[in-house]
């Protein structure tokens, strides 16, 4: 495809995205490279990836409204020269005019004021100097009041010479010696142990020798000279014996002290990100627009030239399909925003203004009000039985449904990765058992039934609890969700980008480059290795098996990352940056070939071909298997034994003013033309398993058979699988 033709005339695509902090950094470049050749339909993504994926729907969001409005094929590519300039700006100074500084990315990440020295700690100990961390951690607690008696302590300075000369004269010492100036400002070292131990040892020589002297001269006074000997030996010892109970008095006040003090700063840590939502940064502060939030918020606005808040509904509006992944850590599942309507929880979820005015700016929190509805939103004077006690259960507010919900908001929910960003606080409301009006408890609301007829609205028995909940980064779950526009047919190319993390730099290349998905094994030489293949193995075991199957690793381009660059390296340079900036753009040009180009190997014709055939079996092994169990004599017997329950109708044991079950088929209630299309699947699945073969050239064919080389491809099958 010319890379210059009119957005009309572009091949569309969907696209995903992997998540991976600051590797976000290549995406820019590539979706800026895509963007001359392909239009976005649908858009997914998770963690960074979420970011990226919100900024290209902004993007093509922009680039369809300039096209309805008539704009020239240059104007409508303006938005992507902007998302392209974006990625170039990160490597920018956070601070103009300033060299050798932090760059915008890291700006990104700035911790809050209160969790400034842990993020500052970790930064340290992230690059390999323990002894900034310690510095910055201990200088951190010292001013939260957590080493204020070690302070006291080392006041004194009794400790602070021999700790400094204990740790030797390396690269300790020279760290250590202003961290000891900073817990104790204006000490004086009274001597070291080194000179403690001399003067002891030139003392016990000049007695010594004086002793020696008088033996000489006056032999018969052996008695007299022995004694004096001894007796200066005694004196000595006392004095060193006086001198060592000082230190190890010292030594052992230092200890408790230290003990409790250490005890002090794990609970002023703890108490810190408690208070923070177990984050070191909201990623929002007012008058700070250099951080994540406010800097996402505005370039969303930006790119998608859209005069208000941008939600969903204007992107659908646009045709552009967003969906990103986020973790609920108090229900242990992942979710999928925005929430679909069969989704569980979709009018579930509630957040309180007050809790978010932490993490968004004022305009998206007056775009989430505006497009929400309040719980309970009867006013309370209106209410019978209301009581004063019942105001905190009702400031909550529902999540908006798709069309109102802001983008920036589901994506600040994806991108919260653990002790980086905090976690955003939700609220699920759970029916209980019916109470009594008189059992009302603090933070706990009833519901009211409604006027029917002419009556008065009157108190429901029905007792609602608010639970909160944490939503955490949605890399947790599925740091690569291929699965978001997973279907069976599919309508276009489905491209992704993936992240690989190497030992070494390598290029960047397709994962099916062969028609087959090449795993990479990770060395674990290192209890630190093991540790990480642990927690990915946990994270990513679904989203690395859906790239074995056939058509997913031919659409997805695996970008290398070496050491130092991406993952949780805030701090890179601009050089880094670049080279990430532009590995980005040639995977972008090595997907824009392969799919914009007609005739490609494994290209789309192919590819579709290719995905039908397993479709097609594995549509044929579904129909095996349905024959096998609901086989048409058997279903009468079956449907008869199904409970069927009316719409409206209460089943026993169910709570007062839920909604009943839904209306469930029964053979009684089965329409003639149901009858006939059950007979037509029952007929389609016996020819299906008449046909059925285990060869390769077989249309519905079986498991394929093992290569020579031992291994067979991969095979999908159709299962049910709950909504996201």
């Amino acid at each position: 495809m010319t890379p210059g033709a009119a957005p009309e005339q572009r091949p569309t695509v969907d696209l995903v995205m992997q998540g991976g902090v600051t590797s976000g950094v290549v995406f820019p470049g590539a979706l800026a490279e895509l963007g001359a050749h392909f239009r976005f339909c649908r858009i997914g993504g998770t963690s960074a990836g979420a970011i990226a994926a919100a900024l290209l729907a902004a993007a093509e969001c922009g680039r369809e409204r300039a096209r309805k409005g008539g704009a020239s094929a240059p104007a409508c590519q303006a938005p992507f020269q902007a998302l392209d300039a974006l990625g170039q700006s990160l490597a920018g100074p956070l601070n103009p005019g300033q060299t050798g500084g932090p760059t915008v990315l890291e700006g990104l990440f700035a911790p809050d004021e209160a969790t400034a020295g842990l993020y500052h700690a970790g930064r340290a100990a992230m690059r390999g100097d323990p002894a900034a961390a310690l510095h910055a951690l201990l200088d951190w607690g010292a001013a939260g009041g957590a080493l204020a008696r070690t302070r006291a302590v080392l006041a004194g300075g009794r400790l602070r010479g021999p700790l400094l000369d204990l740790l030797g004269g390396g690269r300790w010492n020279a760290a250590l010696s202003p961290l000891l100036g900073t817990l104790a400002p204006g000490a004086r070292p009274w001597g070291s142990l080194r000179g403690m131990a001399a003067l002891a040892l030139l003392a016990l020589l000049l007695l010594t020798a004086a002793g020696t002297a008088l033996l000489s001269r006056w032999c018969p006074a052996w008695a007299a000279s022995l004694g004096a000997l001894v007796l200066a030996l005694v004196v000595m010892g006392l004095g060193l014996w006086r001198w060592a109970a000082g230190w190890i008095r010292a030594a052992r006040e230092l200890g408790r002290t230290l003990n409790t003090d250490s005890r002090a700063l794990l609970a002023q840590a703890q108490a810190t990100l408690s208070a923070n939502t177990f984050g070191l940064a909201t990623g929002y502060g007012r008058g700070e627009a250099s951080r994540l939030t406010p800097w996402l918020h505005r370039h969303l606005q930006r790119l998608s030239g859209q005069g208000e808040v941008l939600t969903f509904g204007h992107l659908r509006a646009q045709g552009i399909e967003l969906k990103l992944v986020t973790s609920c850590l108090s229900r242990q599942r992942p979710y999928v925003l925005p929430l679909a309507q069969n989704v569980r929880d979709a009018r579930n979820l509630y957040f309180r203004p007050e809790e978010w005015a932490r993490y968004f700016p004022p305009e998206v929190l007056s775009a989430l009000v505006a497009g929400s509805e309040r719980a309970f939103g009867v006013p309370e004077a209106a209410k019978p039985g209301a009581t004063p006690r019942a105001t905190p259960g009702l400031a909550y507010y529902r999540l908006p449904p798709e069309e109102k919900l802001p983008v920036l908001v589901a994506a600040r929910l994806s991108m919260s990765f653990p002790l980086l960003f905090s976690a955003l606080p939700l609220h699920f409301i759970r029916h209980e058992r019916p109470w009594p009006a008189a059992a009302l408890r603090p933070g706990e609301v009833w519901t009211w039934r409604a006027a029917k007829g002419g009556q008065p609205a009157q108190v429901q028995a029905t007792r609602l609890r608010v639970f909160s909940v944490l939503f955490s980064d949605g890399g947790l779950t599925s740091n690569f969700p291929l699965m978001l526009f997973d279907e069976p047919v599919p309508r276009r190319p489905l491209l992704a980008l993936n992240l690989q993390y190497r030992a070494r730099d390598q290029p960047v290349f397709l994962a099916g480059e062969e028609g087959r998905w090449q795993p990479y094994n990770t060395h674990i030489q290192t209890p630190g290795q093991f540790a990480g293949a642990l927690l990915d193995t946990a994270r990513l075991w679904f989203d690395q098996s859906l790239l074995s199957l056939p058509g997913s690793a031919e659409q997805t381009a695996c970008i290398t990352l070496g050491p130092g660059l991406g993952g949780l390296n805030l701090g890179m340079t601009p050089g880094q940056i670049h080279t990430l900036l532009g590995k980005g753009r040639e995977a972008a040009q090595i997907l824009g070939k392969r799919f914009g180009t007609p005739g490609q190997p494994w290209g789309q014709e192919a590819l579709n071909a290719f995905v039908w055939r397993n479709v097609v079996a594995d549509l044929g092994e579904l129909l095996v298997d349905y024959h096998r169990v609901y086989a048409l004599y058997k279903l009468p017997t079956m449907l008869r034994a199904m409970p069927c329950t009316r719409p409206g109708e209460d089943v026993p044991g169910q709570m007062p003013g839920k909604p009943s079950r839904r209306f469930t088929p029964n053979a009684d209630t089965l329409t003639g033309q149901e009858w006939q299309a059950l007979h037509a699947i029952a007929q389609a699945a016996a020819q299906v398993g008449a046909v059925r073969g285990s060869g390769r050239d077989r249309v519905f064919a079986r498991r394929p058979d093992w290569d020579q080389e031992g291994e067979r491809e991969a095979r999908a099958f159709l299962r049910h699988r709950p909504f996201l």
